[in-house]
């Protein structure tokens, strides 16, 4: 009887998904759809639930860190420079 029943759960094998759905507008699209009909934004991979995922923009990466290090070297100058601004600004 054992296997009998290992036999019919063998037969029912997980069915690939053949549709995903978009991360803004939720709209259905082809598995392998790299932009949204819809909405026009770019597609990623299905996660498990069904749904796209967002794809990864890098080049806010690259500009979040572009930023940082002009934030550093604005620092750098107002404060730690050697002849700082509001030195001449002190009474001597």
């Amino acid at each position: 009887m054992a296997l009998f029943s290992f036999k019919i759960l063998s037969k029912n094998k997980p069915r690939l998904p053949t549709i995903k759905k978009c991360h803004t507008c939720f709209a259905y699209l082809l598995i392998h759809a790299e932009v949204c009909d819809m909405c026009k934004r770019k597609v990623g991979k299905i996660d498990k639930y069904g749904r796209a995922q967002k794809p990864t923009d890098w080049m806010s990466y690259v500009r979040l860190l572009f930023m940082w290090c002009l934030f550093g070297l604005y620092m750098w100058w107002v404060f730690l420079q050697d002849n700082v601004w509001w030195v001449f600004l002190q009474d001597k």
